[in-house]
This record gives C-alpha cells, sequence and structure tokens, in this order.
C-alpha cells in the first residue's frame, strides 16, 4: 500500500480542504489492488503520487484516508462498482470461452498437412532432387553405407582455394542434411536402381522426387 505522507494533524486538515475524509475499515481489498467500497461497491484505487499541494489536487483524488500513520489518497474508478466488475469478468469469460470454441471448429475444419524440414530454415528449402543435384554436380556421391544408412560423400578439397573451401562446402551440407531426413526415400530410390538396369540410365537426382521432405522423413 502506498501511503502519501505522515498522517499529521496538519496534514489531515490540509487534506480535508480538497476531499472527504474516508474510513480505511470501510474498504476491502482487490485481486487487481484496488479498493471497493463495503458499503456502496464504489471502486478507488490507492495513488502512487502525493497530489495533496499538485495544482489541481481535487482532480488527481478523489477521497482519502489515514492507514498506518499515514495519508493514503484514493481516486474513484470511473463509474466501476464491484458488480460492474463482475459482470466485465463474466462477459469476458463468455467472450473468451466463445472465441475458444470458434478457434476449436476452425481448427477442426482444416486439413492436416506434414511440417517440412523446410519450416526449420531458409537453408533447408530445397527439394530431394535439388539436393542429390548438388551433391553429384560438386563430384560427390550418394549410396547405402555398409550399415545400411545413407552415405553422402564429397571430394577432400572442392578447389584450389583453401580459405573459400568453408564457403564453397556450406551448400553440400545443407543438401546432406535434407536428403539424409529423408534417408528412406532416398534408399528406396537406390534400392529400385539395383534391380533396374533402365532407371540406373538416369542420375539418380533425376529419379528422385522434386518436393520437400517432412520433418517426419517422408515427402
Amino acid at each position: 500500500m502506498m501511503v502519501g505522507r505522515r498522517a499529521t494533524a496538519g496534514n489531515i486538515k490540509a487534506a480535508a480542504r480538497y476531499w472527504p475524509q474516508a474510513d480505511v475499515r470501510d474498504f476491502s481489498d482487490l485481486p487487481d489492488g484496488g479498493w471497493a467500497d463495503k458499503g456502496s461497491g464504489a471502486i478507488y484505487d490507492p495513488l502512487i503520487s502525493d497530489p495533496l499541494f499538485a495544482p489541481n489536487p481535487t482532480k488527481l483524488a478523489s477521497a482519502f484516508c489515514v492507514h498506518d500513520g499515514g495519508l493514503v489518497f484514493l481516486r474513484r474508478r470511473g463509474d466501476a462498482t464491484v458488480e460492474t466488475l463482475q459482470a466485465d469478468r463474466q462477459r469476458a469469460d463468455r467472450e473468451r470461452e466463445q472465441a475458444e470454441a470458434a478457434h476449436a471448429k476452425f481448427i477442426a475444419r482444416q486439413p492436416q498437412v506434414p511440417l517440412l524440414l523446410a519450416d526449420l530454415g531458409e537453408r533447408f528449402d530445397v527439394t530431394l532432387r535439388e539436393a542429390a543435384r548438388r551433391i553429384l554436380d560438386s563430384g560427390g556421391q550418394i549410396e547405402r553405407g555398409q550399415f545400411g544408412e545413407l552415405r553422402v560423400t564429397v571430394p577432400a578439397q572442392l578447389g584450389t582455394e583453401p580459405m573459400l573451401e568453408q564457403e564453397q562446402k556450406r551448400p553440400l551440407v545443407n543438401a546432406a542434411e535434407v536428403l539424409i531426413a529423408a534417408r528412406a526415400v532416398v534408399l528406396a530410390e537406390l534400392d529400385r536402381a539395383d534391380g533396374d538396369r533402365s532407371a540406373r540410365r538416369q542420375r539418380l537426382d533425376q529419379r528422385l522426387p522434386d518436393a520437400r521432405p517432412t520433418i517426419g522423413g517422408g515427402i
């Protein structure tokens, strides 16, 4: 609770020139920090500032009271009462429930779509076909490893300028991550080509779907 100044006889007399003096026992605390008049239900807010010697004190406060040896200045909260506050809360609760119900209906009508790896960032915003093309065009390879994993390799050096090596490798690393995210699709195509001579006439990037992989590993 904010106390404006000590409740000396002089200060009380000065405050009484501008505002009626209320009894602090006539108020009850509200959850939002305001005070409710137990008789009328009117809402008041204790002031943090001290309006006693302000240029227009009567415009800043509506009443004052003595509490814990100090003056507390109160300002009426418009026409608000305990009843209007309760009605406002009930209306807000109804509006929130209606909004939540409307949103739930809206969500229920939406078709399900997979989350894409591209949703994690622009660097993953490439299709399987494009990712494979980057690796193969760099001289790299995409194959099944000895443990059944997807093995993506690139030449040990991509150019003759060591300072540029990391910059040249970055899009290939991103491409490899895209391929590995959809390893099941890539491995299935590698396995299919093992038993289909006509499929092997095309590079892997030409055979892979021109689609962005999902976070779950599909397309």
